[in-house]
């Protein structure tokens, strides 16, 4: 059963807190649709409007007018993309595993199972499986039949093929569905967060499928792409980081938290304009 992956600190990023608590509710349970139906984080109109109608009827709003706000709430904060005929989650894959890598998993399970059945019912169907050790009297040992050395071989070819030769890997052409694992995209983000692993992964599929010859061909496609973000990051290093993003957005969002309390402490007669001390002392202070 796939499981909807978020990171830890989730909670508090500033995409979650510009987004809301509803909207971040109606986020979370289509999250866990699109894993459990394997749809690579798209999430369809009429499932979104399902999910998010009942906090919106309790407030007495149209539950399909409440949904699309929330919807573009989360388009608005960049944690939804709209398309043809609902919302996609961006990075999804990115934490998730895709349909096709589940129900790859799925085979290999189903097929070891049924070797497995097979190898248990060959060995019960031998008469040596059900023979009681108890029966058959001890064999005596035979004669040790006589030692012969084995040459050792150690991969040289310029022995004149007194020696057979070591097992050569094969360099070969990256397959058309290759994808980076997650622990390649986790440490690409780690080490290099300000290169765009995606876009890159892109150009390195466009790259290597379009190149012809031996070249073209290598022992370990991981490495090969690890190495392909190195050289981004190196091309890319006076680019922005992604944390000076992050940054501006937090800062944006606690703005927007103090302008609304500041407001409501106006037009609310019983603050007298004061604001609200326990809302006041969760934010950081102006300037951090």
């Amino acid at each position: 059963m796939p499981w909807f992956r978020l990171d830890d600190s989730f909670h508090s990023h500033p995409k979650v807190i510009a987004a809301g608590n509803e909207a971040i509710g109606l986020y979370v349970r289509c999250g866990t649709y699109a894993a459990q139906h394997l749809t690579d984080g798209f999430i369809p109109e009429n499932i979104a409007i399902l999910y998010g109608a009942s906090e919106i009827r309790s407030r007495g709003d149209d539950a399909a007018a409440g949904t699309e706000t929330l919807a573009e709430t989360l388009v608005r904060t960049k944690l939804w993309r709209r398309t043809r005929g609902g919302w996609r989650m961006p990075d999804f894959l990115d934490y998730n595993f895709s349909r096709e890598e589940v129900t790859n998993k799925r085979k290999v399970r189903a097929e070891a199972g049924r070797k497995g059945g097979l190898a248990s019912g060959k060995a019960r169907s031998k008469p040596e499986a059900n023979r009681s050790p108890l029966v058959e009297p001890p064999a005596r040992p035979g004669p040790s039949p006589p030692q012969t050395q084995t040459p050792t071989n150690t991969g040289d070819h310029s022995s004149g093929g007194s020696t057979s030769p070591g097992t050569r890997r094969r360099g070969t052409r990256l397959p058309d569905n290759w994808l980076p694992t997650r622990e390649l995209v986790g440490w690409a983000r780690q080490e290099f967060p300000h290169v765009d692993s995606r876009y890159e992964t892109d150009k390195f599929r466009d790259y290597w499928h379009a190149k012809a010859g031996a070249t073209a061909t290598k022992l370990d496609w991981a490495k090969t792409w690890k190495n392909w973000i190195r050289k981004a990051a190196e091309q890319n290093h006076s680019k922005p980081s992604r944390q000076a993003e992050t940054d501006e957005m937090f800062g944006d969002a606690m703005h927007l938290a103090r302008k609304l309390d500041a407001q409501e402490a106006e037009n609310d007669p019983r603050r007298n304009g004061i604001a609200h001390p326990l809302r006041q002392s969760a934010l950081p202070a102006a300037g951090d």
